[in-house]
């Protein structure tokens, strides 16, 4: 789920389990909205997650139209871990011995593991050094670091493509996601894809065709992204 308001305030997430839960807390698709109904600015954004419970483990993204920067947020009952760019903790992540964090200057992303020290120790599982998530993860950044090598600044085309990249479809290796076909159609999984571009109230948005496991599905990710003009939609 994902989404963004009149005044900037863009906010996604990622599934992250963590063994500590509550159901004292705010369920986090409505706070997500409720965010967006009340913050300005990043520090706004986190003042109101400051002042409401977290419920179970999931990574969180909140941008701002009006910052620079970018907030990650990883969740559990009764603690927030934030990350902006660059965090020594995302840098220093290892799992018995195999380093698996590779943050980056001026660029901030999550995909489905933690790097946070203290949101580790309670994790479902272990942080995932291969497969799927990571796998997203590295793709990330090699392409923010593919833009930086070749001095190219990220317009709406780049970050439909940092976006579409690791949509669901169909495979978990690294070739999986940078590839649209039959096996994409038959069981690629990614029902939405959305990029924003909040300073100008606009997003770029593509929807599955059909159903998982029919030829005729195309997921997101593969299909046609639409340039969608929400200022006067936020003027009603």
């Amino acid at each position: 789920l994902t989404g963004f308001s009149a005044a900037g305030i863009t906010v996604h997430e990622a599934g992250d389990d963590n063994k500590e839960e509550t159901l004292d807390g705010f369920a986090w698709s409505l706070r997500l909205r409720a965010l967006m109904e009340v913050a300005h600015n990043l520090t706004e954004a986190r003042s109101f997650w400051e002042s409401t419970n977290n419920t179970l483990g999931i990574n969180h993204g909140i941008g701002s139209a009006s910052d620079p920067g970018f907030l990650a947020l990883e969740t559990r009952a009764g603690y927030t871990a934030y990350f902006e760019d660059n965090d020594p903790r995302e840098a220093a992540a290892n799992v018995n011995g195999t380093h698996y964090g590779f943050p980056l200057q001026d660029a901030v992303w999550r995909t489905n593991h933690p790097y946070d020290p203290e949101f580790i120790k309670t994790m479902k599982g272990h942080p995932e050094v291969s497969g799927d998530s990571e796998t997203r993860y590295i793709l990330l950044h090699d392409t923010f670091k593919l833009y930086e090598t070749n001095k190219t600044l990220i317009g709406p085309l780049q970050a439909v493509n940092v976006t579409a990249v690791v949509g669901d479809k169909g495979g978990t290796d690294r070739s999986s996601f940078v590839t649209c076909g039959e096996v994409a159609s038959a069981s690629g999984e990614n029902i939405l894809s959305v990029s924003y571009e909040p300073a100008q109230q606009t997003m770029y948005l593509a929807f599955e065709n059909g159903w998982s496991n029919d030829t005729k599905h195309t997921p997101a990710s593969c299909n046609n992204y639409i340039h969608l003009d929400m200022a006067p939609y936020f003027a009603i």
